[in-house]
């Protein structure tokens, strides 16, 4: 790609990221909601939800680029995107603070990254990329004096994850980094959940270091992606259970099923189960509850699909065990997404957007009728 190609992406990019303004401190509470909406003849936008206010738009995203990502960190600070340009198909990343400058991120020729976030705390940008020639990278931005630090390593010889394994970040508590280990281009199960210790480490400045020494907490298995409790004590994840095979369930693509819940005490590193699905039924979707103990979680009958067929709620103490019924789902089709931000539980449902009081399910706001969307998580809790 030549030189002014490459300006005129980082000028469509730096566009975009300059476009819009912040939350206003009235929406910024635990209960707004971040989603990505597209409406039909309308453009791609950057949406905030706020129990049942209408919804607040924080920029919208222009056509020049094709966006995989955009994210806000928890205190609505900072902002990252991530795009595809249409023309060239080479990846483009930055992020900026709110009201400040774009940042571009250099990337590796044919780079592909990874799911990226905020830390809990919005102090660092955490983000995973991989090349085909067999490289990996671990970065953690430093968002104070933008000190970005990038751990490399081979997934073809010598990986400290394992034979043909690399990892990307999902959370940093304190000096402890946790890695989601995967196969490179691929399609597959988790290769495992790894916690790697930065206090070997010496980031004075921005640069590339090798991984020195990983600690593997969960192997590889079927299971989802963990998610993290507010407070950094457990990760939680749906996992399959052989022994309680889903009936009617029809596989779409490489997917597969799950029908238990598993906390892993990230302090004692002991993993148990601490809900499952009924005979022949499975679980779909799971999210921590501001109070950092409890987990609310999805189940049901297939009915002859790969998605549960109007699945009911409920909850479960990671502390426990103790798992209580919600009740029965308030969206009028499948859920294909989840959030809960505050005290309200947010559900993609077919072209819906929808919401319901976690103490009160038939307390039901529909915040967009006909939409695409994703939801991309809360404000600060």
């Amino acid at each position: 790609m030549n030189a002014l190609k490459r300006l005129v992406i980082g000028f469509a990019l730096i566009f975009c990221l300059a476009f819009g303004s912040p939350l206003t401190a009235s929406a910024a509470s635990g209960n707004t909601l971040l989603a990505r909406i597209t409406e039909p003849n309308q453009v791609t936008r950057i949406a905030a939800i706020t129990g049942g206010a209408p919804a607040q738009i924080l920029y919208e995203l222009p056509e020049s680029l094709s966006y995989l990502d955009v994210r806000y960190a928890p205190d609505l600070g900072w902002v990252a995107a991530y795009g595809i340009d249409p023309a060239t198909q080479r990846a483009v990343f930055a992020y900026r603070r709110a009201n400040g400058a774009p940042i571009a991120i250099p990337l590796a020729p044919e780079a592909a990254v990874l799911p990226f976030s905020f830390d809990e705390a919005s102090r660092h940008l955490l983000y995973g990329t991989s090349t085909p020639d067999g490289q990996f990278t671990i970065g953690i931005i430093r968002l104070a004096d933008g000190v970005r630090r990038e751990l490399t390593g081979s997934y073809r010889s010598g990986s400290p994850l394992g034979q043909g394994l690399a990892a990307y970040p999902m959370a940093l508590f304190g000096e402890t980094l946790y890695l989601q280990a995967y196969t490179p281009f691929s399609d597959g199960f988790s290769a495992g959940i790894f916690s790697l210790d930065l206090t070997p480490y010496t980031f004075a400045a921005t640069g590339r270091y090798p991984i020195l020494e990983v600690r593997r907490l969960l192997g590889a298995g079927e299971y989802y992606t963990p998610i993290f409790s507010p407070n950094g004590r457990y990760a939680a994840m749906l996992y399959n259970e052989p022994a309680n095979p889903p009936a009617n369930y029809i596989a779409q693509g490489p997917g597969f099923s799950v029908n238990a819940v598993a906390v892993l005490d990230l302090r004692t590193g002991a993993t148990r189960r601490v809900a499952a699905a009924g005979a022949g039924q499975g679980l779909e979707h799971l999210a921590w509850l501001p109070d950092g103990n409890t987990l609310l979680f999805t189940g049901g009958n297939y009915n002859g699909a790969d998605r549960l067929a109007a699945p009911d709620f409920y909850v479960v103490s990671a502390v426990t065990g103790q798992v209580s019924a919600l009740g029965a789902t308030f969206a009028n089709a499948g859920i294909n997404d989840l959030q809960v931000c505050g005290g309200r539980v947010y559900v993609l449902d077919g072209a819906a957007l929808r919401s319901a009081a976690t103490n009160n399910l038939s307390d039901v706001q529909t915040h967009y009728a006909d939409a695409s969307a994703m939801l991309l998580g809360c404000t600060a809790r």
